[in-house]
């Protein structure tokens, strides 16, 4: 075991600090309160080899008959759980039970097909069909648990992923009836009401809010064919494609859906697009729409606004990138500072005829300089809660395909081309680092996919009150070597890491100073990941005495890839901390 410890100084925001305004959603608010003790991540099937070979049997542990899908230890949430499987010939006969234990209660325990179709404690749309999830089975149901966590499956899981955070304060959230009234709000239908005219030039910007301020609502109605004409500045960031910033992706004219979705809107017929994500702009900061090679357009528009939020911001990145032809990730998204990621839109075409293995391309995403991804997909359809490249064009509260297009599709597609306008939204699970995040995608199934065009815009909540004040590296001492590369890209090469055992009572002591004014620990674990069922405990001993901070745990193997790493972020209570 290694362990990296950084210790950290500034002023934090708690979650129970979170108070919504009158009249916006408190669970939008909430993604503007930094939690740094969230530590977000998922358990997913895919292949440990670093290849394609997605599958649920690496490293599951069975249990009374049972198959352990999930096991987390100390205080956490599940947000998140998709599933899939061959409709016709594997669900009928694999999916026999499914059982959630929490805290050693049972939350459910039944038939797979009853739960995700509404039968069970949930419906619509906090769990998901085959049908309207377009090829999978989905809940976002919330699962809050103090000490431990269960997911057990009887048969045959096939694919699967579990997305979760654990750490100190993670179980607090909305309930399931908070979020299921906040999914299926109609929060776009008085939008329309008090629009303004105005117009818009290559030479004249409208502003359209300046800080400081937060802007909860802003709504655009104009010819939506022009939409792709329009860009979108945010402060003192480059702009970005309107269409994109309104959650959609470039328009065609075909094969398109009007749709609501937890964050976005777009009526075509009215020719009115919306977002509520809201926009926090500091004093000075404006938002922006600007027109690119056209002449002067007439638009209108409606933006509502609340009190300023210091300390944060809407970043907003724009790539547009064809696939590297090498075996690697395209960065998506990259941040240095303590980051809160909401939202990605992302259209893909240009890729050859008849083919769309590009959407076997997983997700990577390291947090805090990491090199092990915390979260590490199976497919690009299963990133956006599909499957089986989707069923066609649908639009959920927070992921959909509201645009498919088949360009020549005679002769069954055999020389095809396709274009798929996508989004997921990370509101119920927004993925947390308090050192920096790289969201990473893989072009196919390797990440060598070529030829192909992906067009992103990534939206995330980026804070200024942390403070690295130091980095301490403690190496393990008299432990084992272990050759290994990363469990992510295919290309990645072995490396040497020394790994240190310890028994069931065994105890390690790490011995540092730090400076007076820190109050916070990021403990970055480095362990031999080829060992199932790793448990530990952490506790903060001083003058003062010793008290107990957390735990790590990791229930699964990969004893291909062994390098693993996770981590704990501790809170430190006055006079902890001196040198």
């Amino acid at each position: 075991m290694r362990v990296s410890i950084f210790l950290i100084g500034a002023a934090l925001f708690s979650i129970n600090g979170a108070h919504a305004a009158a009249g916006s959603s408190k669970v939008l608010d909430s993604l503007m309160v930094f939690h740094p003790g969230w530590i977000t991540r998922s358990v997913t099937t895919h292949d440990p080899s670093g290849h394609n070979g997605d599958g649920h049997g690496n490293g599951v542990r069975d249990e009374r008959g049972y198959r352990v899908l999930f096991d987390g230890r100390g205080e956490g949430r599940i947000l998140r759980l998709w599933m899939t499987a061959n409709l016709e010939k594997e669900v009928p006969v694999d999916y026999q039970e499914l059982w959630i234990v929490i805290d050693g209660q049972t939350a459910f325990r039944g038939k797979p097909l009853d739960f995700f179709e509404g039968r069970g404690p949930f419906k619509s749309p906090l769990v998901m069909g085959w049908d309207q999830s377009s090829g999978a089975f989905l809940s976002y149901a919330p699962f809050a648990y103090a000490h431990e966590a269960k997911i057990l499956f009887k048969g045959n899981p096939h694919y699967y992923q579990v997305t979760y955070r654990e750490g100190a304060g993670a179980s607090a959230g909305p309930s399931a009836a908070e979020l299921a009234s906040f999914l299926t709000e109609k929060w776009a239908a008085k939008l329309s009401a008090n629009m303004v005219a105005a117009t818009v030039t290559p030479e004249r910007p409208l502003t359209l809010a300046t800080g400081p301020a937060t802007i909860t609502s802003v709504a655009l109605k104009l010819n939506l064919a022009k939409l792709k004409d329009f860009r979108i500045k945010v402060g003192q960031q480059p702009s970005v494609p309107a269409a994109f910033f309104f959650g959609y992706g470039f328009s065609s004219g075909s094969g398109e859906l009007s749709f609501q979705n937890a964050l976005f809107s777009v009526e075509r017929e009215q020719g009115l697009v919306a977002s509520r994500l809201p926009v926090p702009l500091a004093a000075g900061e404006s938002l922006i729409l600007e027109a690119v090679g056209i002449n002067e357009t007439a638009v209108s528009t409606a933006v509502a606004v609340k009190s300023a939020r210091p300390g944060v911001r809407l970043t907003t990145q724009f790539r547009d990138q064809t696939g590297p032809g090498t075996e690697t990730t395209m960065p998506f998204f990259e941040s240095k500072g303590p980051t809160q990621f909401v939202s990605l839109i992302e259209e893909i075409t240009d890729g050859p005829p008849a083919n769309r293995n590009y959407l076997e391309g997983d997700e990577m995403i390291r947090l805090d300089g990491m090199k092990y991804p915390l979260q590490l997909g199976t497919g690009t359809e299963d990133y956006f809660n599909g499957g089986w490249y989707f069923m066609g064009p649908h639009a959920n509260p927070l992921t959909g395909m509201p645009r498919f297009l088949v360009l020549d599709p005679e002769d069954g597609w055999s020389h095809a081309r396709f274009e798929h306008s996508l989004y997921r939204h990370h509101v119920l699970d927004p993925i947390v680092a308090r050192k920096g995040m790289r969201f990473g995608f893989e072009a196919g199934d390797i990440g060598a996919y070529q030829p192909i065009r992906y067009r992103t815009l990534a939206l995330a909540y980026e804070f200024s009150r942390l403070e690295l004040l130091t980095t301490v590296t403690v190496p393990s001492r008299g432990g084992n070597e272990v050759n290994s590369a990363v469990d992510a890209e295919h290309s990645q090469k072995p490396f040497a890491f020394n790994v240190q055992r310890f028994g069931r009572n065994q105890t390690a002591e790490l011995r540092l100073a730090c400076p007076a004014k820190a109050n916070a620990v990021l403990l970055v674990r480095t362990y031999d990941g080829g060992v199932a069922n790793q448990h530990g405990r952490f506790s903060i001993r001083t003058a003062q005495g010793s008290r107990s901070v957390g735990e790590l745990y990791d229930s699964f193997s990969n004893t291909q890839r062994r390098f693993a790493q996770d981590s704990l972020w501790v809170e430190l209570k006055p006079g902890e901390c001196h040198q």
